[in-house]
């Protein structure tokens, strides 16, 4: 047992106070003889003598009433194993190791750390944790090293901290931060709550320059160049740009070498070269040549991209007519032609000739564009480009005979029963199926506004259970059908702007690359090609920036993009912006175990409600027992001798 006011104690020496005053105090009595009453003498003296008996538990009662006030001043108590003291627990020491350290910083903040860690009270313990794209715990401080190209993960920081307070509420004492305040990975505003009284301490380690050229992105405008290539690389300058123009330099793979240059103040530059593509895979670096900042990661920045060989795609005029622009391929080859936005090249090359291709001839697709029919060894020669992988798509005119095309449907690569109406009518398109792949390239918005666009219906056939209607108009006629069996389209409506202004709708070249994308695809038993995979370096991948091949293809790390803006905010800024305490906000006051042993607030195991309740029954009774005295002592004894 224990006390937190052991002297109160000795106000227990006041129990002799009942003592004296009971044996200092003296009865009195009246004495009186008379003779016809000396027999009752020995009956008096026994009541007598049990009247000085009755007294000693009235004094008892009070001599432990005063022994139990003392005690409940004293405030006893049985103490138990105390915990760890919660602001004598752990301290977060943070060290940030994104790619916006350089390495004289990392020296600065070990030793920082080391100094910040040695001045701690020693009842605490520190938890040193490095900051990257996740948060790390390091054994030690010699274990602390930046990520080159490594993003900053400051939200992630405020997680980790608000979890690890959440989980153990008594065990945090502290933080301690040692950052460089990187501006551009900081979040528009806080994540997480920050918990209520756990301070937390700025060590700001700022850059040794606000100078830095990155070579940021990197894209490849000619994916389906075959052997011709272009790239487009942007380099951006932060901080004061120098004066003399920025000289970059591209290597391939194959060690193919081309430079270009910048401006000072960096841009967007072009880097064009004729080389093969190593398993479809073109790969490289561009680099700035002595860029003459204190981040190399991403002075370099390495690239590597799935090319395919363009699609060869067969166009069979069947009326060239008298000029270009009559011809019934013309658009069918702009169109195919045209680039995807943001690409210097087409994914197809199309030729035009009045015949169709050899059998030798290596061809993805062959279109026959208004052709009168096909005679049966035109049908065959058709069977097999199709039997070696080709796609089939057939545009019917003014020149198409139903009856020309008997020899194709018995090899079932043209519907059976093509009918021609009497006379061509203005028609429009009234249902699209987008979820077919040969309409990959059409959206709802597109296909609505193609909607709009008067065409003209010449053909239909009946149902043929070997073929599937895509697009239809407004009576239920085929425009666009897809065999069941094979890569064959045929559209009913021709490609150039007789009757129809098809041709110079916005939604014509997605409609026509959809189409033959999906007949140009392919086979499935075509290979695997390697695959490409980017990541940036962190906890997880932490190899610098460059290209590694693997059994399956090649990983690509890349440096993160916003590690290359070096400028910092200010600590009052950054504690706002991740919601952390203001920066002069009092710290939690520390209260040690002798402390609080020392407090005056009632603790767990105390003794001194239950001594309060003893003496109150315990003065219930020491007042009956003087009642009954008083009473006793109201009319005088007589004592007869």
């Amino acid at each position: 047992m224990s006390f937190i006011h052991a002297a109160f104690l000795a106000a227990g020496l006041a129990v002799a106070v009942p003592w004296l005053l009971h044996l200092t105090k003296k009865r009195k009595y009246l004495r009186i003889r008379l003779g016809s009453l000396q027999f009752l003498d020995p009956i008096v003296r026994d009541r007598h003598r049990m009247s000085r008996i009755e007294q000693w538990p009235l004094l008892i009662a009070r001599c432990l009433a005063i022994l139990l006030l003392a005690f409940v001043f004293a405030r006893p108590f049985f103490p138990k194993p105390a915990p760890v003291p919660p602001a004598a627990g752990e301290f977060l020491v943070l060290l940030d190791a994104s790619g916006s350290i350089t390495l004289q910083q990392a020296n600065v903040i070990r030793k920082q750390a080391r100094k910040t860690i040695e001045s701690l009270p020693k009842a605490t313990r520190p938890v040193i944790a490095a900051v990257s794209d996740q948060v790390t715990v390091l054994s030690s401080l010699d274990d602390y090293k930046p990520i080159p190209g490594s993003p900053s993960g400051f939200s992630p920081a405020v997680d980790w901290i608000v979890d690890r307070a959440a989980s153990a509420p008594d065990a945090m004492a502290g933080v301690h931060w040692f950052t460089d305040l990187q501006r551009s990975p900081l979040p528009a505003a806080p994540s997480r709550l920050w918990p209520s009284g756990l301070s937390v301490e700025m060590h700001p380690v700022l850059p040794p320059t606000d100078r830095n050229v990155a070579v940021e992105q990197v894209d490849l405008l000619t994916p389906f160049g075959g052997d011709h290539w272009e790239i487009e690389a942007r380099v951006h300058v932060y901080g004061m740009p120098g004066n003399e123009p920025l000289n970059l330099l591209l290597t391939s793979a194959n060690g193919k070498m081309v430079t270009a240059t910048t401006p000072a103040d960096g841009g967007s530059v072009r880097f064009i070269w004729d080389g093969d593509a190593k398993d479809g895979i073109l790969a490289g670096d561009v680099s700035v040549v002595r860029a003459g900042d204190s981040w190399p990661a991403d002075d370099r920045r390495p690239f590597a991209f799935q090319t395919s060989q363009p699609k060869r795609i067969a166009l069979v005029d069947g009326d060239p007519g008298d000029s270009p622009f009559l011809s019934e391929t013309y658009f069918l080859e702009k169109a195919l032609h045209a680039s995807a936005a943001g690409k210097a090249l087409s994914p197809f090359r199309a030729t035009v000739s009045t015949s169709i291709p050899s059998a030798g001839e290596r061809i993805d697709a062959v279109a026959l564009c208004n052709m009168q029919g096909l005679s049966s060894a035109e049908a065959r020669l058709l069977q097999t480009h199709l039997d070696q992988g080709a796609g089939l798509a057939i545009f019917l005119g003014d020149r198409t005979v139903p009856a020309e095309w008997s020899a194709a449907a018995t090899l079932g690569i043209f519907p059976n029963g093509l009918r021609a109406f009497v006379e061509p009518a203005p028609a429009f398109l009234r249902r699209s199926d987008l979820t077919h792949p040969g309409l990959a390239g059409l959206t709802q918005e597109s296909a609505r506004g193609l909607g709009l666009v008067a065409l003209m219906r010449r053909f239909t056939w009946p149902p043929d259970a070997g073929w599937k209607s895509a697009m239809e108009f407004d009576d239920a006629s085929p425009l666009v059908a897809f065999s069941n069996k094979g890569k064959i389209a045929v559209v009913t409506h021709p490609m150039n702007r007789e009757g129809s202004d098809l041709p110079l709708d916005p939604s014509f070249v997605p409609f026509v690359q959809g189409i033959f994308g999906y007949l140009a695809r392919p086979p499935a038993d075509g290979g695997h090609a390697r695959s490409v995979a980017n990541v940036t370096p962190g906890h997880e991948e932490i190899r610098e920036p460059g290209i590694y091949e693997n059994g399956t293809g090649i990983t690509l790390v890349t440096a993160d993009v916003t590690e290359s803006d070096i400028s910092n905010s200010d600590e009052k800024s950054f504690r706002e912006v991740l919601g952390l305490p203001a920066l002069n906000a009092p710290p939690p006051e520390i209260v040690s175990p002798a402390a609080e042993a020392d407090s005056s607030h009632l603790r767990e195991g105390e003794l001194w409600p239950w001594i309060l309740a003893v003496l109150l029954a315990l003065l219930t009774v020491e007042s009956v027992l003087a009642a009954r005295r008083i009473r006793q002592t109201a009319t005088p004894d007589v004592h007869v001798n």
